[in-house]
């Protein structure tokens, strides 16, 4: 994720962290919410 400008001045380094985090943990999320899954990965995924 990138910030420019002012905002990018206001955030801490733990915002800056938490920003981060939170965009790399939206990832596999979208990939799956785009991609269809085979069944049996989600059988697996539902299983544990």
């Amino acid at each position: 994720m990138k910030t420019n400008g002012w905002k990018e001045k206001l955030l801490s380094v733990g915002g800056k962290k938490i920003l981060l985090k939170s965009g790399v943990q939206a990832i596999p999320t979208y990939v799956v919410s785009v991609f269809k899954i085979p069944k049996k990965i989600y059988k697996e995924i539902i299983g544990l």
